[in-house]
């Protein structure tokens, strides 16, 4: 009798250990499906977040790419405007340097045709040191204002 006592006394203790355990599983049941259902969520913003990332680093390369080829344009540009620079402020140079030879050539003619002409008005008139004095005076004049 004793025996069958404990027996159901242990029973019932088990019983009432498996109800407690039921009852304190459920909420650890609840509380596991919501973070699992958190954690789905989370995962799929993640992921969602992650195909945004990997759009903008695609968008971002090849931004900077095409920048890069811009920049690589724009330095070819200069270079080549440069060296435009240079070959037009040599030609400056050296026309200005033809046109100042060439005022020399004039003036050289210039002086050379008064001299001719000198001559020949010596040639052709009778000898006056007084006129050749003159003329001589004027073109050593005119040559130094020039």
């Amino acid at each position: 009798n004793y025996a069958l006592e404990l027996e159901k006394t242990l029973k019932n203790k088990i019983v009432k250990l498996e109800e407690e355990l039921t009852i304190a599983q459920t909420p650890i049941v609840s509380l596991t499906r919501n973070l699992q259902e958190e954690m789905d969520a989370k995962i799929a913003e993640i992921l969602v977040n992650t195909e945004k990332l990997e759009s903008n680093v695609e968008y971002l390369t090849n931004e900077s790419n095409m920048l890069s080829r811009k920049l690589r344009h724009k330095e070819k540009e200069i270079h080549y405007y440069e060296e435009n620079r240079v070959a037009t402020e040599a030609a400056i140079n050296q026309t200005s340097m033809i046109d100042e030879r060439e005022i020399v050539v004039l003036t050289m003619k210039s002086v050379a045709a008064e001299l001719r002409g000198c001559l020949c008005a010596f040639e052709n008139r009778s000898f006056e040191p007084k006129s050749l004095d003159a003329d001589l005076k004027k073109i050593i004049l005119d040559l130094e204002g020039a």
